[in-house]
This record gives C-alpha cells, sequence and structure tokens, in this order.
C-alpha cells in the first residue's frame, strides 16, 4: 500500500499550512513582505501571485516581475506559460482542481472561463508580461528615454569581454599620464613598494569594478576625499616621515654609555655595541630609523625581552629603565609613522583609482557604451529627477500596477533606488489612486552571498517597516509572511542546518527552525574523515590530498551507479544526473574530481563555467588556423595533427619528423605518400583560408570535414558546448563593425588571443543525466538528491582592495595596509570587513547544505597549512558527531528513516546510444536545379587553378602588424582612392587620401597616395579616367554552366568596343606579360566571357594597370 502524498508531519500540523501562507503570500489585494527560507517555494509564490492577478483581469503589462537571474527571470516566466498552457487544454474537473488549490476555494464559473482564455490572451497581448531581470528593466527603460538620461541616441551595452578591454585601454592611458603628471608618479611610486610587479595597475582595476568603490568614486570629488582622510587620521598630507622622526629626543649621551658598557660584555652585547655606537654623533634620520629600531626591537616588529645581558643590566639598572622608556617612545612613534603611511597610501589609491575611473568613463562616453554598473546607476538617476522628467515617472507610474521583487537579499542598494522611486506613488496619499496597487517583496537573509556585486542583506530587514509604513499610511492592506517548511530538503538535511547554525550564533535570522514537508522521507547525512596532507618524499610520485579525495567520490558514485541503489524517496535506482558536487572555487579540484569521473567512464557535464580558449578543443581550432596562417610553424603543426582532427601518435610524429634534415615538418609531410590523405586535407584549407571568413572556414573543418564527430569521439559530450561557442564567437566576429575585424582568420586569432571570453553552462535542465560539478554560487536556486560537499577546509582570502568606513555624512576609503604596517584607524575597519567576509562565507554554507534533497555528504582534505577551526568541515563536525554515528571507516552519519511506502519505479531502458552517424549528416544538402550559388572569379580561379604547391602565401606573423607589407590593405586603399578621386576637385585628393587612409588602417599611405595622384594625371590613361569609363561594375551571369557574381575595377564602354581594367597595387611588377600569374588571366578572361554575352557585337580587350609603375598591360 503507497500513499500519494506525504501526510504533513507534528510540526507542520501544529504550526500554519505551508499552502495556507504561500496562499496568503500570493493574495493579489495585499502588499506583501515575504522572508522564505531555502526550499520553501518561493518561485512558486511568485508564479501563483501572477496567475492570480491574471484571474483578476489585470492586464499583463501592469505587472512587473523584477528577478536577480536571466535563470530566475526564465523559469518563472516559463511555470507561468506552463500553468496557462494546462488551464487552456485540460479537462473540467483537473482546471477546477487547479483553480480551487491556487486561490483556496472553488471557482466561480466566470473564473473558469476567465483561465481557459487566459494562455490566448497572453500571448496576443502587445506589450506582454514584464518578468526581466533588474538590468534588463533599466535597459529598456534608457532605451525608451535616452535624452532625459542624457545618453546618446544609439548608446549600446558592452560584454564583459568588451569592458575589459576597454578598462585595459584606460590602464594604459593612466600608465602614461603617471609618467608624465608628478601628482599621480609620487602616488605611484607610493604604492610600488607594497605590491609585486604589473599588480598595482590588477589591483586599480579591481577597484572601480567594485559596485560600492565607483559609486563612492564618482560622487565625491578628490578635494573632499582628501579632507575626509586627514579628518580621519587627524593627520595632514603635508607631513612626512622625517618630520615625525625628528620629533623624538634621541639620548646620545645615554648610548655612549650604554656602547662602552657593551664593548667589554659578551658577543650579543658586543653586537648592540657596534649599533649604538652608530647613534652616539648621528642624529635620527629616515635612512637609519630601522637601524635604530632594531637596537630595541627584533625583526618581527616585537620588542626585545632586554637590551643587555643580565651582568650587564646588574651593574648598570638604569640601562633596563632606560629600554623600557625608549620602546614606549618608539611604539608611539611607529604608531604615527604607520598612521602616516595609511594616509598616504589611502590617499594615493585613491587619487589613481579616480583617475583611471574618469578615463574609462570618457572612452565609454567617447564611444556612446554603457556597463552593467551604468545600467543601474543611470536609470536611478533618471528616476530621481525633480525635474524635465516628471513625465517618465509619470508613463512609468501609469503604465506599472503591481512590482514584485525576487530575491530582495541580493538587491544592491542602487537598485533599491530604482524599487522605491518606481513605487513611489503607490502609497503617495492623495496622488494615490483609487485602483488598489500593490508591492510584494521575497528574499532570505541566509542566502545573501553577492555582496561582490554590491549586495547588502541588511537593506532586506531595514526596508520593512519604511514600506509597512507608506502602506499602512495610505489605507491598503499590508502582510508579512514568513515560509519555513521546506519542499526539497528531507528531515535529516535540515536538523542539521539547524543545529550547526545555532552553534555558531550567526543572529536572529539564523536561529529558526527548518521543518521538512517530506518529514516521513528518509534521508542521510555523512561526514567523511578529512584526508591528510602527507609530506612528498624524494622524487616519487605521490598523490595530493584533493586528488585522494577526488578519486574517493568518483568511486562512490561508480559504487552506487553499478548497484543501482535505491533512492528510498524517489523509488528508484540512482543515477548519474542525481550528483551534485559543489566546490567554494573553481580550482585544480574540480577538474581532479571531474577527470576522476572520467576515468571510472561516469557521464560528467564538465565545469559549470570556464575561460573558452582555455579548452583543448578550442587550442586544437586555434592550432589549425595558426598553422593555416604559418605552415612552417613546426610545432603548431605537430599541435594539429595530435588533435582529434587527424589523432596522430606520439610515434607517429617521431617517424615523420626523424631524418628530415633542415626540412619544416610540412614539407615532410607533403614529401611523404604515407600521409597523402593528411596532406590533401591540409592543403585544401590552404587554398580556401584567403576567401572564406573564419566562420565559414571552422564550419566547414567542423562540419563538412566531420570535425565536430572526431572531437565527439574524443572528448565526448563535453566539447559540444565548447565547439557551439567557438563557432558563435567566429559569426559574431564576422558581424563587426570594427576595422581590425576585417582583417580574416589572423585578426579572429589576435581577438580570440585578447578576450578569451567566459561560457556559462546551463545545468538547470531536468533532462541532464551527468554529475554536475559547480560552484556554490552557480548552483543557487539547482537542487539534487544527492550532494557532494567536499571543499570545506577553504577560508575566504579576497579581501577588499580599497575598504570604506561609513559615517553619517560621508564614507572614508582607506587602504587596506600590510598586516606589519598596523594602523588603528585601518585596522578596526578591516576586522569589520572580515567579520562580514566570514558572515557570508557562512551564509554560503547555508545555500549549499540546502541544495540537498535526500542525502548529503559532507568531506574535505587538509593542506600543508594547518586546518582553520572557522572552515565549513569544523563548523558542521560537532553538530554530526551529537546527531550522528561513527562508523567503521571513521565517518560519521546521521540516517531518518523512510517512513512511507513508495512503489518501486521500473527502471526504464537507457535510450539507445548513437555510435556511428549517417553520412549525409556531415554533408551540404544538394543545391537545386539551376539556383547553383554564384562564385566570385577570383575564387573560381583560385578552386580551379591553383596547385597545392601555388597555395596563396600567408603573411609572416613578423610583417603582420606593417601595412606596407599587406597586399590586401594596399590593394583595397589603392582601388577605392582609384575609384572615387577622379570624381574630386584635385585640391580634395589629399584630405579624402588621409581619411580613407585612416580607415583602413594604412597609416604609411603616402607612397601609394603619390603613385595613384601620378597614374590619375598620366596623359597616357586619359581615357581610362574618362567620360566613358565607369567604375566599379559589378557583372554577374554563367560561363560554362558556372554562375558568377564579379566586380570590374574599370569599364571602358565606347560604341565598338569595350575595354575591361584591372588595377593592380603590387610591389613586384611582371616584366612581360608572358609573367603575369595565369590566375590574372584566367579571372579577365571570365569577366570577358560574361561581358560578351551582354555585348555581343563590340570587340572587348582586357588589361592590367600596375599603379606604381604606371604600366599598362594589354593581355
Amino acid at each position: 500500500m503507497t500513499l500519494a502524498f506525504a501526510p504533513l508531519s507534528e510540526d507542520i500540523a501544529q504550526n500554519e499550512n505551508p499552502s495556507h501562507k504561500q496562499r496568503l503570500a500570493s493574495t493579489p489585494s495585499h502588499s506583501v513582505w515575504v522572508d522564505a527560507s531555502a526550499g520553501t517555494g518561493k518561485t512558486k509564490v511568485l508564479t501563483d501571485r501572477v496567475l492570480r492577478f491574471l484571474l483578476q483581469g489585470i492586464a499583463p503589462s501592469k505587472i512587473l516581475c523584477l528577478t536577480f537571474t536571466k535563470a530566475a527571470a526564465s523559469e518563472m516566466q516559463h511555470r507561468i506559460f506552463e500553468n496557462l498552457s494546462k488551464w487552456s487544454t485540460c479537462s473540467r474537473q483537473t482546471l477546477i482542481t487547479s483553480l480551487e488549490d491556487l486561490l483556496g476555494h472553488m471557482p466561480s464559473p466566470q473564473e473558469s472561463q476567465k483561465a481557459r482564455r487566459l494562455f490566448f490572451q497572453l500571448i496576443d497581448d502587445p506589450y506582454g508580461l514584464k518578468v526581466l531581470t533588474i538590468h534588463s528593466f533599466c535597459q529598456h527603460l534608457l532605451a525608451r528615454f535616452p535624452l532625459e538620461a542624457n545618453l546618446p541616441i544609439k548608446a549600446s551595452l558592452i560584454d564583459q569581454d568588451d569592458q575589459s578591454e576597454l578598462l585595459q585601454e584606460a590602464t594604459d592611458k593612466l600608465i602614461a599620464i603617471i609618467d608624465q603628471d608628478p601628482v599621480y608618479q609620487q602616488a605611484f611610486d607610493s604604492l610600488t613598494p607594497f605590491y609585486k610587479p604589473q599588480s598595482l595597475p590588477v589591483t586599480l582595476q579591481a577597484i572601480i569594478l567594485d559596485p560600492q568603490s565607483r559609486r563612492q568614486l564618482n560622487s565625491q570629488s578628490l578635494e573632499t576625499l582628501k579632507a575626509i582622510l586627514e579628518a580621519h587620521f587627524e593627520m595632514s598630507l603635508t607631513k612626512c616621515p622625517q618630520d615625525l622622526i625628528a620629533t623624538y629626543p634621541l639620548d646620545h649621551s645615554a648610548l655612549k654609555v650604554i656602547h662602552e658598557a657593551c664593548s667589554a660584555g659578551t658577543k650579543t652585547d658586543q653586537q648592540q655595541s657596534v649599533r649604538a655606537e652608530v647613534f652616539i654623533d648621528t642624529p635620527l634620520s629616515l635612512e637609519n630609523f630601522d637601524d635604530y629600531l632594531s637596537l630595541f626591537f627584533t625583526q618581527k616588529g616585537e620588542p626585545r625581552k632586554s637590551f643587555a645581558t643580565q651582568k650587564i643590566l646588574k651593574e648598570r639598572p638604569w640601562v633596563q629603565e632606560f629600554f623600557h622608556d625608549t620602546v614606549e617612545k618608539l611604539t608611539l612613534l611607529k604608531d604615527q609613522l604607520n598612521t602616516l603611511q595609511g594616509l598616504q597610501g589611502s590617499y594615493a589609491l585613491t587619487v589613481l583609482s579616480q583617475k583611471l575611473l574618469q578615463l574609462y568613463e570618457s572612452l565609454k562616453r567617447g564611444k556612446s557604451l554603457l556597463d552593467f554598473d551604468d545600467l543601474i546607476s543611470t536609470s536611478a538617476q533618471l528616476l530621481a529627477k525633480d525635474q524635465g522628467v516628471s513625465w517618465v515617472l509619470y508613463k512609468l507610474d501609469g503604465g506599472i500596477d503591481h512590482i514584485l521583487v525576487d530575491e530582495a537579499q541580493d538587491t544592491s542598494p542602487d537598485q533599491w533606488q530604482i524599487v522605491l522611486k518606481l513605487a513611489e506613488d503607490f502609497f503617495a496619499g492623495e496622488t494615490a489612486r483609487l485602483l488598489n496597487r500593490t508591492l510584494f517583496v521575497v528574499g532570505d537573509r541566509k542566502q545573501s552571498i553577492y555582496s561582490f556585486q554590491g549586495a547588502e542583506p541588511d537593506l532586506f530587514q531595514h526596508l520593512r517597516p519604511y514600506f509597512k509604513d507608506k502602506i499602512e499610511n495610505a489605507k491598503q492592506s499590508w502582510s508579512e509572511v514568513s515560509l519555513n517548511v521546506s519542499f526539497r530538503s528531507c528531515q535529516a538535511v535540515l536538523s542539521l542546518v539547524d543545529h550547526a547554525f545555532e552553534a555558531l550564533s550567526l543572529g536572529d535570522h539564523f536561529q529558526g527552525i527548518h521543518t521538512s514537508f517530506r518529514a516521513l522521507d528518509g534521508g542521510k547525512v555523512q561526514l567523511w574523515p578529512l584526508v591528510p596532507h602527507e609530506k612528498k618524499e624524494g622524487l616519487q610520485h605521490q598523490a595530493s590530498a584533493s586528488q585522494i579525495l577526488a578519486t574517493k567520490i568518483a568511486q562512490d558514485i561508480k559504487e552506487r551507479l553499478t548497484q543501482k541503489q535505491i533512492l528510498p524517496a524517489k523509488g528508484r535506482p540512482v543515477k548519474a544526473g542525481d550528483f551534485l558536487i559543489l566546490v567554494q572555487r573553481r580550482s585544480a579540484f574540480m577538474y581532479q574530481v571531474i577527470r576522476a569521473l572520467k576515468r571510472q567512464n561516469i557521464p560528467v557535464a564538465g565545469p559549470d563555467r570556464f575561460r573558452l580558449m582555455d579548452h583543448i578543443a578550442s587550442q586544437d581550432l586555434l592550432a589549425l588556423a595558426n598553422f593555416l596562417l604559418l605552415p612552417e610553424d613546426d610545432y603548431t603543426l605537430a599541435c594539429v595533427l595530435k588533435s582529434p582532427l587527424f589523432n596522430y601518435s606520439e610515434q607517429d610524429l617521431i617517424d615523420l619528423s626523424c631524418g628530415r634534415n633542415k626540412k619544416s615538418l610540412w614539407a615532410s609531410l607533403c614529401a611523404n605518400q604515407d600521409h597523402k590523405t593528411t596532406r590533401d586535407t591540409l592543403s585544401n584549407l590552404l587554398k580556401k583560408v584567403d576567401n572564406l571568413t573564419p566562420y565559414a572556414l571552422f564550419s566547414y573543418i567542423l562540419i563538412t570535414l566531420k570535425g565536430r564527430q572526431k572531437f565527439h569521439a574524443r572528448l565526448s559530450d563535453e566539447c559540444e558546448d565548447v565547439l557551439d561557442e567557438f563557432l558563435n564567437l567566429a559569426f559574431h566576429y564576422g558581424q563587426g563593425e570594427k576595422q581590425s575585424q576585417q582583417r580574416g582568420l589572423q585578426g579572429f586569432v589576435e581577438h580570440c588571443q585578447k578576450t578569451n571570453p567566459d561560457v556559462k553552462r546551463d545545468f538547470s535542465s531536468a533532462a541532464l543525466n551527468a554529475v554536475r560539478i559547480m560552484t556554490v554560487h552557480g548552483a543557487k536556486g539547482l537542487q539534487a538528491p544527492i550532494v557532494f560537499l567536499p571543499d570545506t577546509t577553504r577560508i575566504p582570502n579576497q579581501h577588499p582592495l580599497l575598504l570604506w568606513q561609513k559615517t553619517q555624512t560621508h564614507s572614508v576609503p582607506l587602504w587596506r595596509m600590510p598586516v606589519h604596517l598596523s594602523c588603528d584607524k585601518v585596522t578596526a575597519v578591516k576586522e569589520e570587513a572580515a567579520s562580514q567576509q566570514l558572515a557570508e562565507y557562512y551564509r554560503l554554507l547555508y545555500v549549499a547544505l540546502t541544495r540537498a534533497e535526500d542525502e548529503l555528504i559532507i568531506a574535505g582534505w587538509e593542506t600543508s597549512r594547518e586546518t582553520s577551526d572557522l572552515c565549513w568541515y569544523h563548523s558542521v563536525e560537532p553538530s554530526l558527531r551529537q546527531l550522528g554515528d561513527q562508523q567503521e571507516n571513521g565517518a560519521y552519519c546521521y540516517e531518518c528513516p523512510q517512513q512511507r511506502l513508495i512503489p518501486l519505479v521500473a527502471e526504464r531502458a537507457p535510450k539507445a546510444t548513437i555510435t556511428t552517424y549517417p553520412e549525409w549528416l556531415f554533408q551540404n544538402p544538394p543545391s537545386e536545379i539551376g539556383e547553383a550559388e554564384p562564385l566570385s572569379p577570383s575564387v573560381f580561379v583560385a578552386n580551379k587553378i591553383l596547385k597545392p604547391s601555388e597555395a596563396p602565401l600567408s603573411l609572416s606573423p613578423l610583417n603582420e602588424n606593417d601595412p606596407v607589407l599587406d597586399p590586401y590593405k594596399s590593394g583595397n586603399y589603392a582601388h577605392k582612392l582609384l575609384e572615387v578621386l577622379p570624381t574630386l576637385p584635385k585640391d580634395q585628393w589629399a584630405a579624402y587620401a588621409k581619411r580613407q587612409a585612416h580607415h583602413h588602417d594604412f597609416p604609411h599611405f603616402q607612397d601609394l597616395f603619390e603613385s595613384v595622384m601620378t597614374l590619375l594625371e598620366n596623359p597616357a590613361f586619359t581615357d581610362v579616367f574618362g567620360s566613358n569609363s565607369y567604375a566599379e561594375i559589378s557583372v554577374s551571369g554563367e560561363v560554362g554552366g558556372q554562375k558568377f557574381n564579379g566586380q570590374i575595377d574599370r569599364l571602358i564602354i565606347t560604341d565598338k568596343t569595350l575595354t575591361i581594367i584591372d588595377f593592380k597595387s603590387n610591389q613586384a611588377v611582371p616584366q612581360s606579360k608572358e609573367d603575369v600569374p595565369e590566375s590574372y588571366s584566367a579571372q579577365l578572361g571570365i569577366y570577358k566571357d560574361l561581358l560578351q554575352q551582354v555585348y555581343p557585337h563590340h570587340t572587348i580587350e582586357c588589361a592590367l594597370i600596375w599603379v606604381r609603375t604606371q604600366q599598362k598591360m594589354i593581355l
């Protein structure tokens, strides 16, 4: 006998029914503030509230749902449409049951009828339902009101890669300014002793990317910040260390007596004597201050136990008194010097950071660009304006009646300002409309883990009374709902959460009791023993502790899958998709786990986020591109041959390389008949490389040449996303308008190496049957039946680079000083920042623990450093020791038995795995008769005439930055001048040539421009540029069954003759017509055949004009 649903546990029965609380939170007539713990159905409440709005007849466009991530917005929109779609087609009884569960009462016939129609009404609504991230909403807002926001009409949003490129450009400008301006030079010099080479610019970039630092640096002038710093440190920036040292009363006479006494003492006394002798007649200065300190302090900066040995101290007791008095005075002086160092360092860092931010903002304005922070700040400024844009607020206010805010605990102050302004008129008393307008906010301070994006979790609590007062003063309904019944996790997991966080004492919001709706379902929590760190001895290979743990996890998963272990609460065997492995950050351990799983032949989804060019598949494709650009590069060719595209072994490469003397590897390959297939494939690609865009080239490699199939055979499903993203990058590169993006394959390779885009994988799909490995941040909102938490001994060490101490009137920027430069004015702020970071570290632990549905395994490994008592492992260890029992293997296990009967689900036969693919899958479909794609004559000639040995030569990378040696740039530039200059007055030629040189990125244009001018002024070519000549004539047609599309440089038409002119700007000019490359003649021959069809009675001749030598050749 089985139960369809678990009955409510006694804990739940004693409190309110969770369904009742969810229904209260979704009441459309009330403004509601919801505090929702993990797994309590937050997304369902949001969805239910929107559905109830729609059932009441509220237009979708009047509802604004603001979410934290695109995934959350997509999930919410999917659930809404899924429900509406179901209502439109389900049976009457199913509809009534669904509506009754939603509304809490039997639906009326009108409500049922309304529900049937909602799906189609929502689809037909021209404005639609607004379920957006806060950034998407701001982007729509600014696109609608660019002038009011003081933005260019065509301002565009930059992605993270473009932002990094722009930031680097701003940094380069700052470095140039530092070399010229003494103010910035002094600031830079004062900080360089504390940073590694090249790390200070990186530090400055990180500071201006921090939302809080950026907001504060933008809002206050440098003079204001300087005054704030001086007031905080109670010291002037005009002071210097020497001024402070000069105030110290150096007792020369005492030092002389001590020197004489110690000179006859022990070796230690004599060393002190030598140190003291220096200062008998020498005043104290900045240069010798450290030497003087060494008399009284150790190298660690701690006071010495005594100045001299006991014998001397007994003879002269006053020496010890002198020692203690001096230590006290020097300690005070050190504090003053450190305070001055803190002031100067804070000011220097502020000066450089603010200047870099100004340069960055200037570059953005110059290029009409916005980044994601600009979306928020500019929208907040727009909505906060008092004059000129009140009608903007009116339009938004008139279009929005209900606001829903998701994940409110991760909303930053600027984002809250947008919500406050949008809702300002909802409850404004006299201006409030009669129509009931509501605000819905849901969040959980326990899950606030995005402080690095500007989130301030305390705002979630502080704004609650603000909105409550506003709404109640407007005589509208207000409700506060707390959701603590988890529909996700079993009671074993929740009991551990409650027990562990009660001991951590993190605040009232962590002290509540979590109750599981699945109280009768079994669950288990395990704590594996820490894997010990063992010091390596000798040169023998020894697995690290993290590698041992990765192997243990893989073996545990393999054993479960092999034995088809049953999930008690699910009634079915486990599968690979049931496992989720969580780590704190993407480190070497993540890849150790992936390798261990692959060695066990366990399906694994790979890392949840990675740099595209760091993946081996992308590196193989770039290696092939580099070979096509420079075939003589032996190492690159070896990489290509080893890749899945050709699958050469080490022995194959050795055999190919040996005995080739000084020949290149490519020459050796071409000469070896055993490698004919490889040679032909690469030769074919060398022919195509100059005539295909990067996207077309790599599509040909991956599809026509079956490259995707070959990569999949070696790297499995993991490479699919990589190859898709690589092709996507190539496609978007081809769409770019930048001149640098018109350089073909070479430009694409440089673009890839420079940007190295970040790729995020979506692991939320239920159809993904593979072990998932993710960071805890990436797993927010996800869950799994079995969760491994192995990365538990790491303590956060990513500290803010610029600290901000908030006061009632302003914020003080403080440099995070090195530990040895302790300063009371900074230490307290550092400790507060560390405390906040530790609190977020434990909130991250809460998120990690609550991802588990049925089973949680906690593990860890030791390093050479002592494991901190504050780490996750030691934070949960006491609770599991108390709750669970120790097993024979040393692990602790806390288990709740399965109390309800679950029918065993019959195991489905696995879907057939495709091991071979039909040939047609990798072939282009045949063209329809008469619809063959036209070719340009140059492409046709290159494909038909050139032999492999005559393949177009690639530019040497040594000359890639020399535009004079770039035939493509010089050719395009010359053709443009020859097309346009004849139509312009002569006095405008130089200006036009200069503009075109800049447009074509061709700075050394003068020689070629003079050659073009000479050609235009040459009387011998009057007919070429006369009234009967036409420039850049497009021609298309069919010759010999092949369709062509081409463009003729110049065409001279008379009554009886046609002359086809083709300009050539080559550096090397043939001596005679016989030396002209066959491809040039063949190309002109095609043009002649095409024109002969149009002008059958004309005599047609073809000519080449060599621009640099003013020579005309009739062919």
